[in-house]
C-alpha cells in the first residue's frame, strides 16, 4: 500500500474517533444520584489521574448506552465487587464498565493503527486480543482489590475487638469507642467502614440498620460475625464489653486454626516445586555423565 494511502487511513480512523468522542461529550452521566461520599471520591480520582481525565468522556458516552446492552448480570457483578473494594474512585456499575470499554476502543485504535503504520498492512482482527485485554484487565484489578480489602479487614479486626472492649471498659458507649478509633491514628479499610457507619448514624439511620450496611459493603466474614454479636447484644441487652471481649478470643481461636489450616495443606502445595528442583539437581549432577555414557566418551 502507498505510503500517502496509509497516512490518509490513519488521518481517517483518527477523525473518526475524534467524531465519536464529540458525540460522547454530549452525555454527561448524572453524578447528582450519587451520595455525597462518592461524588466526593469520584472529583477526587478525577483530579489525580489524567488518564481518567482524558478518557472520561467516552467513558461517559459508554455508560449512558451500558443499560441498553442487556448485561444486567455483567452489571450486578460489576456493582457488587466494586461495594466490596469500597470504590476508591467513586465510579457506579455503569461508568465502571463504560470505562472499561473505553479504554478496550482506545487499545484496539492503538494497534490498529500502529500496525497499519509499521507494515502498511490493514489487519482489522489484530487489535481484538489487545482490546480483549484492555476491557479484563480492570474488572480483574476490582475484583482482586475486592478480596484484599476483605483480607485487610480481617487481618486488623482482632485489634478492633481488642480496642472497642479497653475503650468500653473505659466507660464509652459503641458508639463513643467507634468515634475514638475513626478519630485516631488508625488507617484502613476497617476504620474506612467506622467512618461511613458513624455518617449514616448521624443522618438519621437507625443503629442497627448502620450496622448491617456495613456488612453489604464487605464480604468479610469476621465482619458479619462482629455486627451480628453486636445486634445480638442489643437485643438481649448484654453488655457489649462482654460481646467485644468473647469475640475477641473466639477471633483468636478461628485465626489460630485457620493458620493451622494453611500450614497442613502447605506440604501439598509444596509438593511439585520440590520435585521440580530435585530433578533440576539430579540433571545437574548427572547429566554430564549421562552426556558421556550416550557419547561413548564414559571409558
Amino acid at each position: 500500500m502507498p505510503l500517502p494511502a496509509i497516512y490518509g487511513l490513519i488521518v481517517l480512523w483518527f477523525a473518526i474517533l475524534g467524531m465519536i468522542v464529540v458525540e460522547f461529550r454530549k452525555f454527561e452521566y448524572d453524578y447528582n444520584v450519587m451520595p455525597d461520599v462518592m461524588r466526593g471520591r469520584r472529583e477526587r480520582a478525577l483530579a489525580n489521574s489524567a488518564w481518567l481525565r482524558m478518557v472520561e468522556p467516552m467513558a461517559n458516552g459508554f455508560a449512558a448506552m451500558v443499560p441498553l446492552l442487556g448485561i444486567e448480570g455483567h452489571r450486578a457483578r460489576v456493582r457488587k465487587n466494586l461495594v466490596h473494594s469500597g470504590n476508591p474512585d467513586g465510579h457506579t456499575a455503569e461508568t465502571f464498565v463504560g470505562y472499561c470499554m473505553a479504554t478496550s476502543v482506545l487499545t484496539y485504535t492503538g494497534v490498529f493503527a500502529l500496525f497499519l503504520l509499521l507494515t502498511g498492512e490493514v489487519r482489522p482482527f489484530l487489535g481484538l486480543v489487545p482490546a480483549l485485554l484492555a476491557y479484563w484487565v480492570p474488572l480483574q484489578g476490582l475484583q482482586t482489590r475486592a478480596a484484599q480489602r476483605r483480607i485487610l479487614i480481617d487481618r486488623h479486626m482482632p485489634y478492633f475487638l481488642d480496642l472497642m472492649s479497653l475503650t468500653m471498659g473505659a466507660g464509652s458507649t459503641f458508639l463513643e469507642a467507634c468515634e475514638s478509633i475513626n478519630d485516631g491514628p488508625a488507617e484502613g479499610a476497617l476504620v474506612e467502614e467506622l467512618g461511613i457507619m458513624l455518617s449514616e448514624v448521624r443522618a438519621g439511620t437507625r443503629f442497627t440498620d448502620a450496622l448491617a450496611n456495613m456488612t453489604k459493603r464487605s464480604d468479610s466474614e469476621e465482619l458479619a460475625l462482629m455486627v451480628q454479636a453486636v445486634r445480638q447484644g442489643e437485643e438481649l441487652g448484654t453488655p457489649l464489653v462482654e460481646v467485644f471481649e468473647v469475640q475477641a478470643e473466639t477471633n483468636r481461636y478461628r485465626r489460630t486454626k485457620r493458620g493451622e489450616q494453611l500450614a497442613a495443606k502447605l506440604p501439598n502445595r509444596l509438593a511439585v516445586p520440590n520435585t521440580v528442583l530435585m530433578l533440576a539437581v539430579l540433571i545437574l549432577l548427572f547429566g554430564p555423565i549421562i552426556v558421556k555414557a550416550v557419547r561413548g566418551d564414559l571409558m
